[in-house]
């Protein structure tokens, strides 16, 4: 997507700020995060669900479903 995320108003901005506002812990929440960001970025709907059936499609063949825990990465705000 066309950035850099250090850009202020860049598609890849827009994605970076939803990516580091709080949630996670479960792959299904991470989808939705990813979601969001595609949205945010500019994706249209369609385009954003194909995606994350492509995405979907990938983590079944590792053995990964919906609950499976995450890692909350770093840069993420904490929970309050």
């Amino acid at each position: 997507m066309p950035g850099p995320s250090t850009r202020s108003g860049t598609p890849h901005d827009n994605a970076t700020q939803v990516q580091r506002q709080r949630g996670g812990g479960t792959h299904a929440a991470e989808r939705r995060i990813a979601y969001k960001a595609l949205r945010k970025a500019g994706l249209a709907p369609d385009d954003v669900r194909a995606a994350l059936q492509q995405a979907d499609a990938y983590f079944a063949s590792l053995g990964i479903h919906r609950m499976t825990t995450t890692r909350i990465p770093g840069n993420r705000r904490e929970r309050q």
